[in-house]
């Protein structure tokens, strides 16, 4: 199954964020809890784990690159 990564809604910062560096490139494995990237958040940095246990197949927003709430940066596809 494909299954969307997702940028989280975090609490009341800004509505403006930007992906720092992806830790896992396409074609990795990932496990549930695993690191996959980092958020840029009101000068902070947020380490955003994958929700999914799978392999990465598509990166949708490259390092640098702003984005949103809700906004899917990625694909993973898992055997469920």
């Amino acid at each position: 199954m494909v299954n969307d990564i997702v940028i989280p809604q975090i609490g009341e910062a800004s509505s403006e964020f930007y992906l720092v560096k992806w830790l896992k490139n396409t074609g990795d494995r990932v496990t549930e809890g695993e690191t996959l990237f980092e958020l840029d958040i009101e000068k902070s940095v947020l380490e955003i784990e994958s929700v999914y246990t799978g392999i990465l197949t598509e990166i949708l927003v490259e390092e640098g690159e702003k984005v949103i709430p809700l906004q899917v940066a990625g694909k993973i596809i898992t055997d469920e």
